[in-house]
């Protein structure tokens, strides 16, 4: 069975790294303020955009090798 991965805007995995079954199970803690998923995402987000003024992508929910 595919399993769905939260990316930061980095490209790297957060949240489990073994993936969730569904989309909306990954959608739902990309979502969830304060989970270790949302943290991460923001995170790399802040330290992106600090570089990169112009950058707009947080993140992404997708199987592996596609958008």
């Amino acid at each position: 069975m595919d399993r769905f991965f939260i990316y930061d805007c980095n490209g790297r995995i957060v949240g489990n790294p073994a993936g969730y079954r569904t989309i909306r199970g990954a959608i739902q803690q990309q979502d969830r303020k304060g989970s270790p998923a949302w943290r991460a995402i923001w995170a790399a987000f802040a330290e992106r955009k600090a570089r990169e003024p112009e950058h707009t992508l947080i993140s992404s929910v997708h199987k592996p090798g596609g958008y």
